[in-house]
């Protein structure tokens, strides 16, 4: 289970966009941080104070907007890898690959 908290306002109070495309739960205005991208995708994150504009695309905005912008393919192959470990046995292991430029 994961919560998203910000100023003492809830998930249902902030607004969510992922590239532009909003990330809330359209019955409960909810949004689910496990459901976002890894972290190791994520090249920026921007957060706007108080409520969003009246044209944002997304709902519940009212503790302010939290934009996620995602990371680019590379133009040369590479890969990466991220190995974590933690309390209670936790262990994760990503990773990703990048094939560069197809057909170049």
């Amino acid at each position: 289970s994961s919560s998203l908290t910000l100023r003492g306002l809830g998930q249902d109070e902030i607004g969510v966009l992922m590239e532009g495309a909003p990330q809330n739960d359209i019955g409960y205005y909810y949004a689910y941080p496990a459901q976002f991208a890894d972290a190791e995708n994520v090249r920026q994150i921007a957060l706007a104070q108080g409520a969003v504009d009246i044209d944002s695309p997304t709902v519940g905005g009212a503790g302010g907007l939290l934009s996620l912008s995602l990371d680019d393919p590379k133009e040369r192959p590479q890969a990466l890898l991220d190995l974590s470990l933690g309390g209670y046995d936790m262990r994760r292991a990503f990773v990703r690959l990048d094939t560069g430029a197809l057909g170049a």
